[in-house]
């Protein structure tokens, strides 16, 4: 009991937070909110859309975004107020503390750099740097934007003030114990916002709408959306085949394989393989590749931004976990329409195929409770 009674009363003493200091509280109402990141990928910046809208449903004046430029185009699905700030290709460097001071010296980079801070300089009360990556500079366009309030990420041993930070975070990101959304809330806790909003309301195009109907088909068969590819080859699970065949033979389901420009190859092999009803879609469009998702009875996919789209628009799927970890990257709750499937990349033969039975029973369920 001695024990018990030491650490009651340390407890009593001490406040502990997991998570570090939250920082000096400001209060966010009618604060005009700068967010940098620089993440090449399109389910990067879709996970930063739950961090945008808890801010505004915090009461945020306004919400900007620095971002990279195809990346850019996912936030266009979300129906959200948001200003994106694109950064341009030839401003994606390296910061100078890694050694890189000429580049930025060179005449038309800096000349670049000016105008691009031009257009952030006074136009922000807050800004926070969500990116703290060694290759791509970031704490540059926070500086830039002139806030009062400078937040963000910081390396281990470095101090906020030589971050040109007002108040730093420790970055735990490497730590992959919670969803990526809500590692990027930890930097904003001192705005009074701990959790990201799941709940988005998303842009509707009736063309793009028309589109995934078409692609789909015309039938009795269950819509199944099937993403194969991945930016990474560690990402992609190789049995797509084997549950399609069966699901197509079985149900008649009227499939679309789907996947980037850059992986028609690997969609139209995909698609030769299933047979039956299953058409191919590796089009720019983001807002038919949303609608396809949307009217999805079940999305089978990789670890790869259609994953979080379904998820994010509440659509059964199951998502097959070959490298990454589900707990950061997969769906953000306990869903019973959310599956999530450990398939090691290395597995064998046959255990590769015990997956794909259990995926096709997964898909079964699902179909059967929705």
């Amino acid at each position: 009991m001695g024990m018990l009674d030491a650490i009651r009363r340390a407890r009593g003493r001490h406040r502990f937070d997991p998570d570090g200091d939250p920082g000096p509280p400001v209060d966010l109402d009618g604060q005009r909110v700068l967010l940098v990141y620089l993440f090449p990928n399109l389910g990067d910046v879709l996970l930063l859309a739950p961090v945008i809208n808890a801010l505004l449903a915090g009461g945020a004046k306004r919400v900007g975004v620095v971002v990279l430029k195809n990346p850019a185009r996912v936030l266009k699905l979300v129906d959200l107020p948001i200003k994106t700030h694109v950064l341009p290709d030839a401003l994606r460097r390296p910061a100078e503390a890694a050694g890189h001071t000429a580049t930025w010296a060179q005449p038309e980079i800096g000349e670049a750099a000016e105008a691009f801070a031009a257009g952030l300089a006074g136009k922000y009360d807050v800004a926070v740097d969500l990116t703290a990556r060694a290759d791509i500079e970031s704490r540059r366009w926070v500086a830039a934007a002139e806030a009062q309030h400078r937040f963000g990420w910081m390396m281990d041993g470095e101090r906020a003030e030589d971050a040109g930070f007002t108040f730093g975070t420790r970055d735990v990101r490497h730590q992959t114990d919670r969803h990526w959304s809500r590692y990027q809330m930890l930097p904003l806790r001192c705005l009074g916002r701990s959790e990201p909003d799941f709940d988005l309301a998303w842009v509707r195009k009736p063309n793009a709408d028309d589109k995934a109907r078409q692609l789909y088909g015309d039938g009795d068969g269950p819509r199944l959306l099937i993403v194969p590819g991945a930016n990474a080859i560690e990402k992609r699970w190789s049995r797509f085949d084997a549950v399609g065949q069966r699901l197509s033979t079985e149900l008649r389901a009227r499939t679309v394989v789907t996947g980037a420009p850059d992986e028609g190859p690997l969609v139209r092999d995909l698609v030769m393989s299933i047979g039956g009803q299953t058409n191919a879609f590796t089009g720019r469009d983001l807002a038919t590749l949303h609608a396809l998702v949307r009217a999805a009875d079940v999305v089978i996919t990789n670890d790869t931004a259609p994953m979080h789209l379904a998820f994010l628009a509440k659509r059964p799927a199951v998502a097959i976990f070959t490298w990454m970890s589900a707990v950061c990257w997969g769906p953000p709750a306990n869903d019973p329409r959310f599956v999530v499937v450990n398939a090691p990349s290395k597995a064998s033969p046959d255990a590769q195929t015990t997956l794909s039975r259990w995926i096709h029973q997964q898909v079964l369920r699902l179909l059967s409770e929705n």
